[in-house]
């Protein structure tokens, strides 16, 4: 069997999941999480002790033959930045271009501290373009490895969870997966927006949560950005993540249905088939907005990415 583990270092807690690929498309041969995250920035504090023990434990109990493995971090515990890109840059100008941000965000580290991949974005409306950095600090790469030690194998990659949700997305939704696409993953204080358009990355920004009652009106502002700015209409608007609610989906639809036909949760597991036990069946429906970004790391990326250092 041809077996991805792909890990999710979530800000609540570890998801982890064993795809099989097969003929007839994915299969979910294991799912589990930890009851407590691993927070790197607190690699000292009992916390931290206690989450990787936990995880370490799930990693040595795992009876599969993994052949390939992958991780996922929140884009909070990242550097994502945006800055303008054209058809035909090099790559020695977008490393300057990187290097140049990480000066001005990290001016206590040398460049050479950083790991960087870019995402070309899709033309806007007035055919200018922009390209997405995520810059990872190399010793925080090292805490997930070692993490991962347990499985005797290297990171085949890592990814934030809104550029693998769109895998996740892509898959699962052949159906619509060509049309302009809004994804919105909601963690418990940010949210990350971003959409694809014919299965094309056009926009990212992580904002910050607004309470309820403003959150119709952050929506609709978001609209009316993506529509004047980067396509002429959105068809789907899609929800995952730790920190969504029914509200916010009940939300969207009261302020935008009448724009937007397709409102809802993303299902990560809808287009895979598993052996799994009813009790597990049940309880990936219950978290199947969670996974995205899980089940999206088992996939080489739909779109053109750049790995710089």
């Amino acid at each position: 069997m041809d077996l991805t583990l792909s890990v999710f270092f979530n800000i609540d807690r570890t998801y982890l999941t064993v795809v099989e690929r097969t003929n007839r498309g994915l299969n979910l041969v294991y799912v589990n999480s930890t009851s407590s995250p691993v927070n790197i920035e607190h690699i000292n504090e009992p916390s931290f002790i206690e989450a990787s023990r936990e995880l370490d434990s799930i990693l040595k109990s795992i009876e599969l033959k993994i052949n390939r493995l992958t991780c996922t971090i929140p884009s909070e515990t990242v550097l994502v930045s945006l800055f303008p890109g054209r058809t035909g840059i090099s790559e020695s100008e977008l490393l300057q271009l990187v290097n140049l941000e990480i000066r001005q965000s990290y001016p206590q580290f040398g460049v050479e501290n950083f790991s960087s991949s870019v995402i070309p974005l899709a033309p806007m409306i007035n055919k200018r373009q922009m390209v997405l950095a995520v810059i990872l600090l190399k010793q925080d790469f090292e805490v997930y490895s070692k993490l991962l030690y347990p499985l005797n194998l290297p990171v085949d990659n890592i990814e934030i969870s809104q550029l693998n949700a769109h895998s996740a997305f892509i898959y699962n939704y052949p159906e619509i997966s060509i049309k302009n696409i809004a994804l919105l993953g909601v963690q418990s204080r940010f949210i990350d927006i971003s959409l694809l358009s014919g299965k094309a990355p056009v926009y990212y920004n992580l904002v910050s949560l607004p309470d309820l009652e403003k959150f119709g009106d952050s929506l609709e502002k978001e609209f009316d950005k993506l529509t004047s700015d980067y396509i002429s209409h959105l068809d789907g608007l899609y929800f995952f993540g730790t920190g969504l609610k029914a509200e916010h989906i009940e939300i969207a639809k009261e302020k935008l249905s009448k724009k937007i036909p397709l409102i809802g949760r993303l299902n990560a597991f809808r287009m895979m088939t598993t052996s799994l036990s009813q009790r597990e069946r049940e309880y990936c429906s219950r978290v199947s907005h969670i996974f995205p970004p899980c089940i999206g790391g088992c996939f080489p990326a739909y779109h053109e990415h750049i790995q710089l250092v």
